[in-house]
């Protein structure tokens, strides 16, 4: 397929009304996604409120949620919403499921076992739908025939929340979704993070907009489950509460942190950080695997903080697999959200130029935040790409 576009008027309103005619008329779903925030709050919104209208939904996330928004998770098993973490349990479901739902994903490079997937649940009459706010030189469909929901907004979880609403006028028998509390949380979850709090939303308006709907009804709702249980756990009932657990780090964490930090080199305007062997071998003692889903949460913390110090951009790099399981070192580029002078995106000619087309394996994300996957090599033969794209990047910002 070509590269994926915003869908716009007409024929986003025919595009939404064929999702929800194929939601309404599919009892049994699977529903995947990149597991990020914005990503995993869209597809546990979705799912909560179709288990709600009776039907069964298959949530295919292979790897742990990330730490940070653990109670995603806590939701997902308290909802005993079904998750599939392997190709054998992909195979297990083959025939069950009339639609598919991939949420918030560039590309079918980026879906773990998608040839599984495929095979098992695409080759037949399911129906797919695509939803997403990714657009660019990476971004290709992953179903030509599916129904595509692709629209520029500020996450997933925006387009989610449209598509919620509309579900629900067809469906006024059930409860409101937005009167849902782990619903509004999901939501809220998935705003948040991909809009890094909405400093970097790209419609500050819709931003605000959606971001008020959702703190008004959480509010409400959590006064109400309040009047009916007996007070346990502390609740999430605010976009700070979500923000709270956003950036909870353990002392062992916080001290992993620390000693990278020290790590990051800052040259006009642009903050770099190696996270390969030789960063590694420095720092084993206080940290765990890069590998890791521990590790996670520290690299992420990372790359919110390198480009606000650095005041432009932040770029670290990695070690990591691809979707299919092919070891790669990822590039990671982040704007700080006070700077909106450079489209990351724009980097993608400058690492395919510099790497070489045959060593760059793909990538993209938004104008604030990219990720590029380029072949394994030696790290020193790497850093010294790495620092060129770097430069290519000040000359531009500068």
């Amino acid at each position: 397929m070509n590269a994926k576009v915003p869908i716009t008027g007409e024929d986003w309103e025919t595009n939404l009304r064929e999702a929800i005619s194929s939601i309404n008329k599919s009892d049994s779903f699977f529903f995947s996604a990149s597991q990020d925030a914005d990503s995993v709050g869209s597809l546990v919104a979705l799912a909560l409120y179709l288990t709600l209208m009776g039907k069964k939904v298959f949530l295919f996330l292979p790897d742990p949620v990330d730490g940070r928004y653990h109670y995603l998770e806590e939701i997902i098993h308290h909802n005993y919403l079904e998750v599939i973490e392997n190709e054998e349990g992909v195979r297990r479901i083959h025939g069950q499921i009339e639609t598919v739902v991939f949420f918030d994903t560039p590309n079918s490079d980026l879906i773990p076992f998608f040839p599984c997937i495929s095979d098992s649940l695409l080759s037949g009459d399911a129906k797919v739908i695509e939803i997403d706010h990714h657009f660019g030189n990476d971004s290709k469909g992953i179903s030509p025939n599916g129904i595509h929901l692709f629209r520029q907004s500020n996450a997933t979880a925006e387009i989610v929340t449209e598509l919620l609403v509309d579900i629900h006028e067809t469906n006024s028998e059930f409860p409101n979704p937005l009167e849902q509390r782990n619903i509004l949380v999901a939501l809220m979850t998935g705003l948040l993070g991909d809009s890094i709090s909405g400093e970097a939303a790209h419609c500050q308006n819709a931003y605000d907009k959606l971001m008020g709907l959702l703190r008004e009804n959480l509010k409400k709702q959590t006064y109400l489950d309040a009047l009916e249980e007996e007070p346990r756990l502390k609740k999430i009932e605010s976009p700070e509460d979500v923000l709270d657990y956003f950036d909870l780090m353990t002392k062992e964490h916080e001290l992993c942190y620390e000693t990278l930090e020290k790590k990051i080199t800052y040259v006009n305007g642009v903050g770099f950080i190696n996270l390969l062997d030789s960063t590694f071998k420095d720092c084993e003692g206080h940290c765990k695997p890069y590998d890791s889903q521990w590790f996670v949460e520290v690299r992420e913390a990372l790359l919110s903080k390198v480009p606000e110090r650095s005041g432009k951009i932040g770029i670290l790099c990695s070690h990591g697999k691809t979707a299919n399981g092919q070891n790669c070192i990822f590039l990671r580029l982040r704007r700080s959200t006070r700077y909106k002078g450079y489209d990351l995106r724009q980097a993608e000619d400058d690492i395919r130029n510099v790497f070489g087309a045959k060593n760059y394996l793909g990538g993209g994300g938004h104008p604030g935040a990219v990720s590029f996957r380029l072949q394994p090599q030696a790290e020193d033969h790497f850093l010294r790409n790495a620092h060129q794209v770097s430069q290519l990047i000040m000359d531009r910002i500068n």
